[in-house]
């Protein structure tokens, strides 16, 4: 197998999402036609921006994340960064970051915002959007958060609510 050309130019893009697997084409799709994005640097491990947030008790793991996130910035030369939260992410479910999945798109919320925090505190001009997808069927719905989500009030906020059908 051979590529077709791509062209070279730098994108100064670093996303951080999910590396599950029912997600991944639908966040392939969401960055390419939803926010027109054809290069970026990709962190996709599983929990996504877990590994840097208050969610991770281990400062090894933790500091880990942050050697692949300042990685791949300084790779990119970094102005945005998009960190994408999942509904349903067994990661926290499973290892009982948060075994309530009634809580989890709350959880989620808080450890998105933390980190965008965290972005801002280190790095000042970089731009950070926080998503969070929920499957429904073969369909996966893109919301921007803007402020975290409790849902007791459903004080969730949007700029921007897209969804991505699967090709």
């Amino acid at each position: 197998y051979r590529s077709k050309p791509l062209g070279t130019s730098q994108s100064h893009v670093v996303v951080i999402h999910c590396s599950d697997p029912r997600y991944q084409p639908h966040f392939q799709d969401f960055l390419h036609a939803g926010l027109g994005l054809t290069h970026y640097g990709l962190i996709a491990i599983p929990g996504g921006v877990e590994l840097l947030s208050p969610s991770e008790t281990s400062n090894t793991l933790r500091n880990q994340g942050g050697a692949w996130f300042d990685f791949m910035c300084k790779l990119m030369t970094a102005q945005r960064c998009i960190l994408i939260g999942h509904a349903d992410c067994r990661w926290y479910v499973e290892s009982r970051i948060e075994p309530d999945e009634s809580c989890l798109k709350e959880h989620l919320s808080r450890d998105l915002n933390a980190v965008r925090a965290e972005i801002h505190r280190r790095l000042p001009l970089v731009d950070v959007e926080l998503y969070f997808a929920e499957l429904q069927g073969e369909v996966v719905s893109f919301t921007e958060l803007t402020e975290p989500v409790v849902t007791t009030t459903s004080r969730t906020r949007d700029r921007r609510h897209l969804q991505v059908e699967s090709s």
